[in-house]
């Protein structure tokens, strides 16, 4: 190897320069958009769908994460500010309930009542 300026050799060159890395095919880039939104919708929006028939169907062993979904793709606020029970905002009032697993179908019971009312009063 023939010696730089200063006696020293010359640096390697890092990997990186050597090897081009191509861009993303436009082919990928238009997959991955729809599996991240049937991620998405299937996870999330169908999910709280679900969630919502089988707390109609069965009132026993929902977690509070469950509630919380369906509120969230509702649009009814709630909140839980280091407490053991999470409020739930609805027209008619605050619905507390307690955070503790599993939770108790009467709680799920309000629940669903206050979804089905609320969504009487957006349809009228």
């Amino acid at each position: 190897m023939a010696a730089s300026r200063g006696g020293r050799a010359p640096a390697p060159k890092s990997r990186a320069s050597n090897h081009h890395v191509l861009p993303p095919s436009p082919a990928l880039c238009r997959v991955s958009l729809p599996i991240r939104y049937r991620q998405w919708y299937h996870g999330f929006v169908a999910n709280a769908a679900k969630i919502l028939s089988g707390m109609r169907n069965n009132p026993r062993d929902w977690r509070i994460e469950d509630l919380k979904a369906v509120a969230g793709h509702i649009g009814i606020a709630f909140r839980q500010h280091g407490t053991s029970h999470v409020g739930f905002r609805f027209p008619a009032g605050t619905l507390p309930v307690p955070a503790a697993r599993p939770i108790q179908p009467v709680y799920i019971r309000q629940f669903v009542a206050q979804v089905d009312d609320l969504r009487k009063r957006e349809t009228k």
